[in-house]
């Protein structure tokens, strides 16, 4: 369904060079990337793009994906996130530590480019990772990019919480839920030592517009004609990791659990005690409540 998928890094390097003030935050997945390699492709872009590069961390959730990258499964739900927050710990040790501030001479004179005596060697070696060499690239502007996460599983808020600076949500369906969420994230934020406002939280929204609010309303049921039963349960089951095929679209699932997207279960369904939505009042509602996150229409 979600194909062709490009490897999103290499466009941004072009698309910097005829920008000035644009922003790139590529989704780069914690789970199949090692920290390593990954710490030196966005110090290079960091580097390209002047301190315009973001990185919006995932730690994917498709059994599909991994198993074409080499693993034998998906890994368990929470142990990715324990895996990411060591390899977060890798990349900070990287791009913060490796490298002293004045470490890089470029003196023509002597013919010294970097002053080996300030390169260090981090030394991990944890539960998941072990990384014991230099950083391979010279420090960016921001040397760590600005980290973007949409964690909304417990596991994930608490890893937003400890990480990101910004943070997506479509959980939200007006704006008090949003404002709950952004109360409990900035909470757990600041009982890891940040400050309430350092994470931005970034609402997801779909505007419907018109000249007038009947117009609107009017796209807003166009859309809805358009909804498709057999496309919304093959979403379901590509986000979820259960095979909604197995169900008729009027027919309610219970006790549903998922190593996949925890946070697109809330979305859809809402609290995990609660019993879930047919699949077609959830094909309906999930166009309703993409629409009416915007507010009014006009």
């Amino acid at each position: 369904m979600q194909v062709p998928l490009h490897n999103p890094l290499f466009p941004i390097s072009a698309m910097a060079a005829v920008t000035d003030h644009i922003g790139f935050a590529p989704t780069y997945s914690a789970t199949y990337t090692e920290p390593y390699k990954l710490a030196r492709e966005f110090s290079t872009l960091d580097h390209l793009t002047k301190g315009r590069v973001a990185w919006n961390i995932v730690t994917s959730y498709l059994n599909s994906e991994a198993v074409n990258l080499g693993m034998e499964g998906q890994i368990k739900h929470d142990t990715r996130y324990d895996r990411a927050d060591e390899y977060m710990d890798v990349v900070y040790k990287l791009w913060e530590h490796s490298w002293e501030e004045d470490a890089v001479e470029a003196d023509k004179e002597t013919g010294v480019y970097v002053n080996p005596d300030k390169v260090h060697p981090i030394n991990h070696k944890g539960e998941f990772f072990s990384v014991p060499g230099e950083h391979l690239v010279e420090p960016s502007p921001q040397r760590t990019p600005v980290l973007f996460q949409a964690g909304a599983s417990e596991k994930g808020k608490a890893f937003a919480a400890k990480h990101a600076e910004a943070l997506f949500t479509t959980l939200a369906s007006d704006l008090e839920e949003l404002k709950a969420f952004a109360s409990d994230i900035r909470e757990r934020a600041v009982e890891n030592g940040r400050n309430a406002e350092d994470i931005k939280i970034f609402p997801g929204i779909v505007p419907i517009v018109g000249r007038t609010e009947e117009e609107a309303q009017e796209k807003y049921e166009e859309l809805l004609s358009y909804v498709s039963y057999e496309g919304t349960a093959a979403m379901l089951s590509g986000h979820t990791g259960i095979d909604f095929s197995q169900y008729e679209p009027d027919q309610y699932v219970e006790d549903a659990e998922t190593e996949a997207s925890h946070g697109f279960l809330k979305k859809i369904f809402g609290k995990h005690d609660q019993k879930m939505d047919s699949q077609r009042s959830c094909a309906s509602s999930r166009t309703r409540h993409r629409s009416n996150q915007g507010g009014r229409y006009t």
